[in-house]
């Protein structure tokens, strides 16, 4: 049994003031199929360890605590040697007053909801919730100053869904909302066959709404919904009295969107079985034998993705309801089929969709061999134009093999969860050939130094080795906050070794080879100057001249950011967000002719 490579990510949790907080709740996340989170506590030194989690798996970490606040989201790949600081801010002080639109009269009873912005479609992240009861539509609330959205509820009214574009200072007041009094919708659901009801069938109003790209990249959709009984009757209320979509779903029934007209009070829908497919085909090879393969059904209007299986003969048969489809078939080792757009209506069948794979032609295969305990890796064949063709993830020492390849040059790169990397290029003449490429990881060497500037050790500062001569293996590590560095499990020979402070040295690795690095000794230094928070800001320095120079430093809540290790030259300055957040004034950049250390630079953003 192969075990894959694990990793624990540790860190601490700090106030304004660089206190260490204890207690303070840390929160890891991690896409895998959907969005899955595990949690910790900082321990009575206000640090933390958690995990595990895979090498190379990209994990967003955040801390809040409920009596203080919450941190900015940082982003980490799984496996780097990095300690985590997250800042605490304090929490926000929302407030307003909620009216009915119609009289202008106070509403007593009301929910106010305070959605944060770090999500995307398939996720919706409620920061705080508070019931109201006879405050005669006031309210004053705490809550998570990464606010995006506020949704105020009402008994009787039409919910209001508010984005917050901008929230600074202690205080937000949004002022007057305003609800409009809801209507009741009744109706029904029944088999479009029989005109037997049905029971259990859902029926369901969305609204969605987009969030100011400045504060995050947000979709977020309100649900109300409600089960027909057992007379397939049900009442869905309150709803806005504007046109809005309903939807309507039932086990073994194509699904159904009904557009509720203004003021309409009343429904009747109609539900058809699905007794028979909508898609159907099958997948086979150039040479017409059939295939067995997995199927990638893409909803072009929703955008969802579907992964399905053909039966051993090839063929498919494929349950969809109304709707355009992107259909495709991919098998393991070789590329994917033609990509077929199809129509579904009024449940009609799609029939005779062909699927080919190409099968035949050349193939590259191979060996994997000299892989560490624990040790992954993953093998891509690039075309000679650089483009990716084949791609195959294994754990340990395995073997692979890529087929459907036309003739041609290929290059053959496998690239380890330690970052070792080796690559061999290929020729492919004629067809029906097969061309063996082992890749063998035997390195023993190590490279280890320390980076300094100006007499000082650097943190943070990314270094690989890249071999002179073919078959030698590559890997690349980042400084330490003590300058030290070390890239292990190297071939003997003569190396590049690249910075990305855009310094490069020739240097012969054999065993134990230590090797210190002095970079640029200037430094840039100063504050961003902005009326939105700064906390979860970065500072992205690129040159002019050479692209792998590429800097960044974080942007404390003083607005104070710091980037030492510079050589003298001209570069673009540019002001993003750390974690999943894209702001608009990411697209503003700033050159900078760097000459000597400048200290008190300072970066003024627009927000709006």
């Amino acid at each position: 049994m192969q075990l894959e490579s694990v990793h624990f990510i540790s860190g601490e949790v700090v106030d304004e003031e660089d206190q260490l907080i204890v207690g303070a709740e840390v929160v890891a996340s991690e896409w895998i199929e959907e969005l899955t989170s595990i949690k910790t506590r900082t321990n009575d030194k206000g640090l933390f360890r958690i995990g595990p989690f895979l090498t190379n798996k990209s994990i967003w970490v955040e801390a809040h605590l409920s009596e203080y606040g919450f941190s900015e989201v940082q982003k980490i790949e799984a496996g780097q040697p990095i300690d985590l600081r997250l800042s605490l801010r304090k929490l926000l002080v929302l407030k307003g007053s909620v009216i009915e639109r119609e009289t202008g009269i106070l509403v007593e009873d009301f929910s106010v909801s305070a959605l944060s912005g770090l999500g995307n479609a398939s996720r919706e992240m409620w920061t705080n919730a508070y019931t109201f009861d006879g405050s005669m539509g006031s309210f004053s609330v705490e809550v998570d100053p990464r606010i995006t959205h506020v949704i105020i509820e009402a008994p009787g009214f039409a919910f209001r869904f508010i984005p917050i574009d901008s929230a600074t200072g202690d205080v937000h007041d949004i002022g007057t909302i305003e609800l409009d009094q809801g209507r009741i919708v009744a109706g029904s659901v029944k088999d479009v066959t029989t005109g037997n009801p049905i029971v259990g069938a859902e029926v369901r109003y969305t609204q969605w709404g987009n969030a100011n790209t400045l504060l995050a990249f947000y979709t977020y959709n309100h649900r109300e919904s409600i089960e027909t009984d057992n007379h397939g009757e049900f009442t869905l209320s309150p709803l806005p009295k504007e046109e809005v979509t309903v939807e309507i779903s039932a086990d073994g029934y194509f699904h159904s969107e009904t557009i509720l007209c203004e003021e309409q009070e009343s429904l009747r829908v109609e539900l058809r079985k699905i007794s028979n497919p909508t898609i159907q085909g099958r997948v086979q090879s150039f040479e017409g034998n059939p295939l067995k393969a997995e199927l990638v059904l893409q909803n072009v209007k929703l955008g969802t993705t579907d992964i399905l299986a053909t039966d051993s003969d090839g063929t498919f048969e494929i349950l969809a309801n109304d709707g355009t489809y992107n259909l495709h078939a991919r098998k393991s080792g070789f590329g994917d089929s033609n990509s077929e757009t199809i129509v579904v209506k009024n449940q009609g069948l799609v029939a005779n969709v062909l699927l080919i794979i190409n099968t035949a032609g050349n193939s590259i295969l191979g060996s994997i061999t000299g892989l560490v305990e624990a040790e992954s890796l993953i093998v891509r064949v690039f075309d000679s134009d650089l483009a990716k063709i084949r791609s195959a993830y294994l754990y340990g020492n395995e073997s692979y093999s890529f087929g459907g390849l036309a003739e041609g040059h290929f290059r053959v790169e496998g690239k380890t969860s330690l970052n070792r990397k080796i690559s061999q290029h290929v020729a492919i003449d004629g067809n029906d050939s097969s061309v063996t490429v082992d890749l063998a990881f035997h390195g023993t060497s190590n490279l280890r130094g320390v980076v300094m500037a100006g007499g000082k050790p650097v943190g943070n500062v990314r270094v690989w080795a890249e071999p002179k001569a073919e078959g030698h293996l590559q890997g690349e590590a980042k400084s330490q906050e003590d300058g030290s560095y070390l890239i292990e499990n190297l071939d003997d020979g003569e190396y590049n070794v690249h910075t990305d402070r855009g310094i490069s040295f020739d240097v012969l690795i054999t065993s134990d080879t230590f090797f210190d690095i002095d970079v640029g000794a200037l430094s840039f230094a100063g504050t961003v100057v902005s009326r939105l928070p700064t906390s979860d800001m970065v500072v992205v320095m690129t040159s002019d001249s050479n692209e792998s120079v590429y800097m960044t430093s974080t942007v404390n809540s003083e607005g104070a950011f710091r980037i030492d290790g510079l050589m003298a030259g001209s570069y673009m300055i540019r002001v993003t967000k750390s974690g999943r957040t894209i702001p608009s004034f990411a697209e503003s950049t700033y050159p900078l002719s760097l000459e000597h250390s400048l200290e008190d630079y300072q970066i003024e953003l627009e927000s709006d």
